[in-house]
């Protein structure tokens, strides 16, 4: 066989391998810029993702203590309430004391009349 023929198939197959090894390579390129921008999108979902749990985990928090001080405030009312209407029949016999005393002399004067 001659050598320049056997050395032109063998450049002729390497240029054909080198070829399809740099086409090889190049799509791998490509699918790795491609898989770090999906990466790399995920990755900012993920961020905003949890910012929004710990905004609401705030919210969560923030909701839970006023509805504590709220049940706070509506327990101190009903003692409030509690005290006021206590004090409303006290002021409405106090009211009435008047009354009450004037029965009392009526009946007194009765008894001294009739005994």
């Amino acid at each position: 066989m001659n050598w320049p023929m056997l050395a032109t198939v063998i450049s002729a197959a390497a240029g054909i391998i080198s070829g399809l090894i740099l086409m090889i390579l190049t799509s791998i390129k490509s699918d790795l810029r491609a898989i770090s921008a999906r990466v790399d999108l995920q990755d900012a979902k993920i961020e905003r993702l949890t910012e929004r749990r710990n905004l609401c985990n705030q919210d969560y928090v923030g909701k839970v203590e006023y509805i504590r001080s709220v049940n706070s405030l509506e327990e101190s009312m009903k003692k409030v309430t509690e005290g006021v209407a206590v004090l409303n029949g006290s002021m409405r016999v106090i009211e009435q004391m008047p009354q009450i005393c004037g029965n009392i002399a009526k009946e007194i004067v009765k008894e001294m009349r009739h005994g």
